[in-house]
């Protein structure tokens, strides 16, 4: 192959890697429409009775979590393509602190290194998230312990310098917060207090962060849908609700914040879904997922390309154990 070839070809697969991780949406952003208001409605299909949604988890919490992330990603002819998968096994611990509920993940088989995503872990660390009455995250704890685990893993060599310095500037409070709020606000707070009528689906336009870029920010279309009730996967005597949270954003709304040496984005497209099964009464989870799929068209010194990314995070609770 021709050396410029080469140096194409080099550049084009750091840039679709670094824009890649560069755009993962956020979607924390400003408070959900208020249910009494929805801004639109979509007409309902006859799928089941309305449900009442409420944000209040049991004093105490714990159930067994099998969690799968994937990864994929390839250029849109086929070139390049990525892939990464991981199991975890973990616990979901759970305990009321008079208004507010302090909710964290525990590993107790197979896990692995991540500073952001819905459980964060850096060599076995965790933060616990903080939510308050309305199921909103207001606080992390244990970052400072998880930066401490990052030295510790990077003095012994278990972790590299380059990925070190990547990880670094997510384990900051403020850091671990925005990633706590871009999931579980999703899971709690966007449904508390909501009446639902199955099938009909409730959107707004709504204002969320782009995570990693600072205080840019990205206007994107929301949908809510309730989806229907079927008996709780681990507890089939009590009833569960499926509801799915739509978001589409377009990043160009950041382009110039995004800029980077021998790139530049020249359009693209945000999906996000988050799907839950939670007890309606108190919106307890039993499962979540979170999958987002990226369109980034870019442009490098010596051509341009289209690369198409799919990210999705499952967690499932069973709380027979």
């Amino acid at each position: 192959m021709h050396r410029s070839l080469r140096r194409s070809a080099s550049t084009a697969g750091w840039v679709a890697r670094a824009l890649a991780a560069l755009l993962l949406v956020g979607c924390g952003g400003s408070p959900a429409p208020d249910a009494r208001t929805p801004a639109s409605t979509e007409a309902a299909s006859s799928c089941g009775p309305d449900v009442s949604l409420r944000f209040a988890w049991p004093d105490a919490v714990r159930g067994r979590v099998h969690a799968l992330d994937l990864t994929e990603s390839a250029n849109a002819d086929g070139s390049a393509p990525m892939r990464g998968e991981s199991r975890s096994e973990l616990a979901l611990v759970g305990r009321r602190d008079g208004d507010r509920t302090e909710v964290r993940f525990e590993v107790v088989g197979d896990s692995r290194t991540r500073s952001q995503g819905f459980g964060p872990d850096i060599g076995g660390v965790r933060p616990t998230v903080v939510l308050d009455a309305t199921g909103a995250p207001v606080a992390v704890q244990g970052v400072e312990a998880m930066r401490e685990r990052l030295s510790e893993l990077h003095r012994s060599q278990q972790i590299d310098d380059e990925s070190a310095q990547l990880i670094a500037p997510n384990l900051t409070d403020e850091a671990q917060l925005e990633t706590a709020r871009s999931h579980w606000r999703w899971v709690t707070e966007v449904w508390n207090g909501r009446e639902l009528r199955c099938g009909e689906a409730v959107t707004d336009r709504v204002r969320v962060p782009a995570m990693a870029l600072g205080r840019a920010a990205l206007d994107a279309d929301l949908r809510l849908l309730y989806e229907g009730s079927a008996p709780c996967p681990s507890a089939p005597d009590r009833t569960c609700v499926t509801l799915r949270a739509e978001l589409t954003a377009d990043p160009m709304q950041a382009a110039a914040e995004m800029s980077m040496s021998g790139a530049r984005l020249l359009s693209g497209r945000i999906d996000r879904k988050i799907r839950v099964t939670v007890e309606p009464a108190s919106l307890l989870l039993h499962a979540v997922s979170f999958e987002e799929r990226q369109r980034l068209e870019w442009e490098y010194d010596g051509g341009r390309s289209t690369r198409h990314v799919r990210d999705v995070q499952s967690y499932e609770v069973d709380y027979r154990m």
